[in-house]
């Protein structure tokens, strides 16, 4: 029988690297993306259902699918503790997706809503030299 290592941390006597502060504001603002979405996604399938009724489907997924990169993007940021590469590679993408969805959106409207701020302002936080160093597994 084995036993589990012991976890880390101040109790246990096994060091631990700190997040550096620009991972974890980076990762406060995915956790924020994810759950306005989550939000979003509940009130306007809610509303869509009120007013358009049940054989709506389509539109519904529809909305449902644009709010998967961020709910994806929130839960990839709770591993970032584990410090793997692929964990920010995966962030660039699923923000670009997250940037690229409500600029299509407001070119096909043809009304601005700066909601890409997010995503955007991750994607320059992750691309910081200490962000880099934190996702370099030693």
């Amino acid at each position: 029988m084995t036993s589990d290592p012991e976890p880390a941390g101040p109790e246990t006597g096994v060091a631990t690297a700190r997040m550096p502060r620009v991972v974890r504001t980076a990762q406060l603002l995915v956790f924020l993306e994810a759950a306005f979405a989550l939000v979003g996604s509940v009130l306007v399938v809610g509303f869509a259902i009120a007013s358009l009724g049940p054989g709506a489907v389509l539109p519904l997924l529809g909305i449902l699918l644009m709010s998967a990169p961020a709910v994806a993007s929130g839960w990839l940021a709770g591993k970032w503790a584990s410090r793997r590469r692929l964990l920010r590679t995966a962030a660039f993408a699923l923000e670009g997706v997250n940037v690229l969805i409500p600029l299509g959106a407001s070119m096909i409207d043809r009304d601005f809503t700066p909601i890409f701020v997010l995503p955007l302002a991750v994607i320059v936080l992750l691309l910081l030299p200490s962000a880099r160093a934190w996702f370099t597994k030693p």
